[in-house]
């Protein structure tokens, strides 16, 4: 699973990113889950010009843990990073 953070700040998303990585591996690890975090990283075409974009990509040994996870995290206030965009990809393509 990926999730893209968005802004025309790159302070201000790589910071979100940051945050939320980190919010993440607390997360998983306090809760007992078994799923990776890695990253925050610049995505591919980063910058497009408009606004700079990180990603993380959390991975987990079946995808029934990862949903149970991000089922559990998506209702989580500090789980939406102050970006102007914030997006879960649970199909990256890009990952093959």
């Amino acid at each position: 699973m990926r999730l893209v953070l968005a802004d025309g700040r790159d302070s201000r998303v790589r910071a979100g990113a940051e945050s939320t990585a980190a919010y993440v591996r607390d997360y998983v690890r306090d809760h007992g889950l078994a799923v990776e975090c890695w990253g925050p990283n610049v995505c591919p075409l980063g910058g497009c010009g408009i606004c700079y974009r990180y990603e993380l990509l959390l991975r987990a040994d079946s995808a029934g843990v990862l949903v149970d996870a991000m089922q559990r995290l998506r209702h989580e206030p500090a789980f939406r990073p102050k970006v102007k965009q914030f997006m879960i990809d649970v199909d990256p393509i890009s990952l093959l």
